[in-house]
């Protein structure tokens, strides 16, 4: 960095002066060139692939659909096919042991054709039924087990809701005696608080006796008066006894009471041992139940592996044995007895010829008139059958333009045998129609058929823009000069009477050499027969006369701007040897001269004088 700054310093001056040299270039590049020069890093990134020819017009033939009668070339080439094929292969390996049927013969679904030689798989069926009848019969007591620890878990779950509810009646019973027990002691209680007031009344009766009896020796009280005293107290005295008698009652009921809450404590206690031992039971016997089940579905499942086994080993042991699926007459044997075969391997081939397939393949063309019920003749040298189209199949080959079509024919007599040629034949005779050339026909990427017709241009002969002649690009509505090199804009011409338009079609019938058009075009159009390569939808297109090698004259070039098209002036033949010396000319347009200088309407170069500097 201080080696920048100490050489900026030295050399500012320098420096200085190759910047100001700099912008002065770049601003004289800018602002005085002549217009329509350019420099040469503008020359090198000109976009050449701009400078495209001007449109032209394509010469085509048309002509405007006829109605005439088109007779179709309905007879296309056939093969004849078996109504079905079956090929008889072996499953298992083997040797041949023997075959039932040879070429030629009928056979019916089921028939038995031929047999394999294949001991270990019979025998592997047999030891697979035997063990699939013992686990059978091991799922099957597994499953008497489960039943009978199901039965023994319910007696459980039942002597435990039994124990339940003697818990709760030994519990209802103790709170009932704990009830009578509480109410005795109450009453214990209240015969122990009467003998205190029996004892209080006596204590006080003994009192007043004594009393009594003082004051009637003393004689302060009558004989009468003592005896009432004495009876007080003698009541007071057999009150205390009757309370005590009482207390005693009450204490031994209240004891009783208490021996009955103890013998209905001790009976809940017994009830919930006995209840929780009805538990255990029950938890132990699910528990067992749970483990038997888990055992015999175990069971289960090995049987039904077994059986599965047996099965596909008796399967396989009926592989032995070919047999036929469906009628039909063998076509041929591929082995004979004593030969060793593989899995997969034909053995016979099996064809059904009482009806047969004949398939042929037509044009797309003809896509819209052959349906499901077209009536066709099927040809095999001398003899000739009518029969009806029974499939068309939905498809268009890519690469022969060709859908294919079958007809079912009956072939009773076997005349008609796999592979044979045969010719296909639409039935129908000419019909009146609108048609144009075969010539004429089209078809798009999706194999749907169209014309080119001659539709109206929007514009004919008359400037459709402005625009500049060095970058086509440019486009304006009206005069003016070029953003890019300044050079004045010149009209664009519009292009022909016509342009050309795709209309998709129907098609009927095709003959030699017209297509009846079943739907798509009017007698009024003008259909392209002929000049048909390199249209586009709006191409200009021009009528032209056709010959045998193409139109006997091309249209005139249209679309050309004006002031660039050479071949319109006279002028745009001089050559620079032509200008006079000592006359100032336009490099680019030699015809423009002056006597003076200036510079060229045209491109706005400055002229030249000729033979000086």
């Amino acid at each position: 960095m201080k080696t920048v700054i100490r050489f900026v310093r030295h050399h500012w001056l320098t420096l200085g002066l190759l910047l100001g040299s700099l912008y002065l270039v770049m601003w004289i590049v800018e602002t005085q060139r002549t217009p329509g020069a350019m420099t040469i890093i503008e020359a090198q990134a000109m976009d050449m692939t701009a400078m495209k020819a001007p449109p032209g017009v394509h010469p085509v033939a048309a002509e405007h659909p006829v109605t005439m009668p088109v007779s179709a070339e309905s007879s296309f080439p056939a093969e004849v096919l078996a109504f079905s094929d079956e090929s008889v292969a072996v499953r298992i390996p083997g040797r041949i042991k023997r075959t039932l049927v040879y070429p030629g013969d009928r056979v019916v679904p089921g028939q038995l054709l031929a047999e394999i030689e294949a001991d270990e798989f019979a025998a592997m069926s047999g030891e697979s039924t035997w063990m699939a009848r013992a686990g059978s019969s091991m799922a099957l007591a597994m499953q008497r087990e489960v039943e009978s620890m199901r039965a023994s878990l319910a007696r459980s779950r039942a002597g435990l809701s039994a124990s339940g509810a003697a818990v709760e009646r030994a519990r209802a019973g103790a709170r009932s005696a704990q009830t009578r027990h509480s109410q005795a002691r109450r009453e214990l209680e209240a015969a122990e608080q009467a003998i205190l007031d029996a004892r209080a009344s006596l204590k006080y009766s003994e009192a007043e006796v004594g009393r009594a009896r003082r004051l009637h020796e003393a004689g302060a009280i009558s004989l009468d008066e003592r005896q009432m005293a004495e009876r007080e107290f003698e009541s007071s005295v057999a009150k205390t006894r009757a309370a005590q008698a009482e207390r005693e009652a009450r204490f031994e009921a209240a004891r009783s009471m208490e021996a009955e809450v103890e013998a209905a404590q001790a009976a809940v206690k017994e009830a919930s041992e006995t209840q929780h031992i009805a538990k255990a039971e029950v938890d132990e016997a699910a528990a067992r139940l749970k483990k038997t089940e888990q055992e015999a579905r175990a069971k289960e499942a090995e049987r039904e592996a077994l059986k599965s086994t047996a099965a596909s080993a008796s399967t396989l042991s009926q592989y032995r044995y070919l047999r036929a699926l469906s009628h039909g007459v063998v076509s041929e044997r591929a082995a004979s007895p004593g030969a060793v075969v593989m899995p997969g391997e034909p053995v016979f081939q099996i064809r059904a010829i009482d009806t047969v397939r004949v398939q042929s393949e037509l044009p797309q063309t003809l896509a819209s008139q052959v349906s499901a019920g077209t009536r066709v003749l099927i040809t095999t040298g001398s003899t000739t059958r009518e029969a009806t189209v029974t499939s068309v199949f939905p498809a268009v080959s890519a690469d022969s333009r060709t859908f294919r079509v079958e007809a079912l024919v009956p072939n009773k007599d076997h005349s008609l045998l796999p592979g044979m040629y045969a010719t296909l034949s639409l039935l129908g005779g000419p019909e009146d129609a609108l048609s144009v050339r075969n010539s004429a026909i089209q078809y798009d990427a999706e194999g749907n058929a169209f014309v080119w017709v001659m539709g109206e241009a929007e514009s004919s002969g008359e400037a459709t823009d402005w625009t500049c002649t060095m970058h086509p690009e440019v486009s304006e509505p009206g005069p003016g000069i070029c953003p890019k090199c300044k050079m004045d804009l010149v009209p664009r011409k519009g292009t022909g009477d016509h342009v050309a338009e795709a209309r998709k079609v129907r098609l009927g019938a095709q003959g030699k050499t017209h297509t009846a058009i079943a739907s798509g075009l009017a007698e009024t159009d003008q259909v392209i027969w002929a000049g048909i390569p390199g249209l586009f939808p709006g191409a200009p297109v021009r009528a032209m006369e056709w010959g045998e090698n193409g139109p006997k004259e091309l249209p005139a070039a249209a679309g050309v701007p004006e002031g660039h098209d050479h071949s319109a002036s006279e002028a745009s033949k001089v050559s620079v040897d032509d200008v006079p010396e000592g006359v100032y000319y336009c490099p680019m347009h030699p015809e423009v001269q002056s006597a003076d200088p200036g510079t060229c309407p045209k491109c706005k170069m400055d002229l030249v004088q000729n033979g000086g500097e």
